[in-house]
């Protein structure tokens, strides 16, 4: 603590990109920290990861992404929509104005030039990933590591406390990378909509929820849209969704409730003006 203060170490948060969740998280996410993000099905885990994959590449940070519940190329088009602006429906339909088409070019550009690995492999065991993980703090330098989703990782085990074990173990050693690792989860779905919480957890995740410096969920009200009236003048307005960031647990901060956006346009979660 003294050579911080005296500056004769220096340990700089990486920014999320989001004002108030870094303030709740310090500054921001530190190396040796893992990251739980839990939500109910079709709130938005995958465009809320690649929002922050997005906010990070912007500040030339390296990026390990384990992408297991989509391609390579739909993570691809998901930056494209939210760098450029343009709405993801005309960037995989390949239907853009000649400003447009200029606006995607500009932001493939901009990509081009950050160092952003993206693992795509089916049913990658808890095992392959750690090895992946390690080959690549090895060889390069690393500021963060990103899941999606961690209830999709294979961890073949003889019983639930054996997978206990391994998965933990597994974490553990992670945490030693060097590099914050963001992690998504998928709590069961509830037709009611209710904000979920950690009594949501899935047995299975307990491990990955005991072993997290930080545990907070996303709810979001959804609803149906006509997706015609995006293109309206005022299309952002109609796209934007509340979105509720619900910190449940964290070890050096306090709790609480964030608000953020929804941009249906573009799938991607953006700070409120």
């Amino acid at each position: 603590m003294r050579k911080k203060i005296e500056g004769a170490e220096h340990l700089s948060p990486l920014s999320t990109g989001f004002g108030d969740l870094d303030y709740f998280l310090n500054g921001g996410l530190y190396p040796e920290q893992l990251v739980a993000v839990g939500a109910m099905p079709s709130v938005g885990k995958t465009s809320f990861v690649v929002s922050l994959i997005r906010n990070m590449l912007e500040r030339n940070k390296n990026i390990l992404f384990f992408s297991l519940d989509m391609f390579s190329r739909d993570i691809i088009r998901r930056l494209l929509a939210g760098t450029s602006g343009i709405s993801l429906r005309e960037i995989i339909n390949c239907d853009l104005s000649t400003d447009a088409f200029k606006y995607v070019i500009s932001a493939a550009q901009q990509l081009w030039d950050r160092t952003f690995f993206i693992v795509d492999t089916p049913g990658l065991s808890i095992e392959k990933l750690e090895k992946i993980v390690w080959a690549a703090v090895s060889t390069e330098q690393i500021d963060c590591i990103l899941i999606d989703s961690f209830n999709l990782i294979e961890c073949y085990a003889n019983s639930e406390t054996d997978r206990y074990k391994r998965i933990t173990n597994v974490l553990r050693r992670l945490k030693c990378c060097d590099a914050p690792i963001v992690t998504t989860f998928q709590c069961p779905c509830d037709k009611s909509q209710r904000e979920p919480s950690l009594a949501d957890v899935p047995h299975d995740m307990y491990s990955l929820i005991n072993e997290s410096d930080v545990v907070f969920f996303l709810h979001r009200t959804r609803f149906v849209t006509d997706l015609d009236q995006y293109y309206n003048d005022d299309a952002i307005v109609k796209a934007a969704q509340p979105v509720k960031i619900i910190v449940e647990k964290n070890r050096n901060g306090d709790t609480g409730v964030i608000n953020i956006r929804f941009n249906g346009f573009t799938t991607s979660f953006e700070r409120l003006p």
